[in-house]
């Protein structure tokens, strides 16, 4: 993903959410709400399966670094399993100019990937308890979501707040 230039946060919800460490010019595309996702793979942890290349015109360059990637911004799934990230993402980050994002996916039936426990890392889970899993929707596969973890991080390894917003640029509930 990039930064859609012409959609800048409004000033009222970049003011409200200023931290008091916040750091201007931290990354690319700071300051602007995220334009398009561009698919690139699909898979899961066994197996990934890149769009044609000739679709990407040339996306993967190995000059781009080991993300081999020209966008600002990066969104990759952990299926079943939280949104902290990995020795390997965090590398990834090294070579990303925006931020990098990971979407934790609870499903079942979970099959071969059950519910990874025991991840290091501060967890912040918007499900209830075990015992009364929601449903919060079905994949093409059949597969129940019961869990969704969004998170995301810039390379230095500072939290980056996340907001979903309509197309205007203004959060989803934004009531001030």
């Amino acid at each position: 993903m990039d930064a859609n230039v012409s959609l800048p946060h409004p000033d009222d919800v970049e003011d409200a959410l200023r931290g008091t460490d916040f750091e201007d010019g931290l990354f690319s595309g700071q300051g602007f709400v995220l334009g398009n996702p561009h698919l690139v793979n699909r898979g899961d942890s066994f197996s990934v399966h890149h769009v044609p290349e000739e679709w990407m015109d040339g996306l993967f360059d190995t000059s781009r670094g080991v993300r081999g990637g020209r966008f600002s911004f990066w969104l990759h799934t952990h299926p079943n399993a939280p949104a902290i990230p990995s020795g390997a993402d965090a590398e990834s980050a090294q070579w990303t100019e925006g931020c990098d994002m990971i979407l934790g996916v609870r499903y079942s039936p979970e099959g071969m990937l059950p519910w990874l426990e025991g991840v290091e890392g501060e967890r912040r889970e918007l499900i209830p308890t075990e015992d009364n899993r929601p449903i919060l929707g079905r994949a093409v596969t059949g597969h129940l979501i019961h869990g969704l973890e969004l998170i995301a991080f810039h390379r230095r390894g500072f939290g980056i707040n996340v907001l979903l917003t309509d197309s205007t640029g203004v959060p989803i509930g934004w009531n001030q």
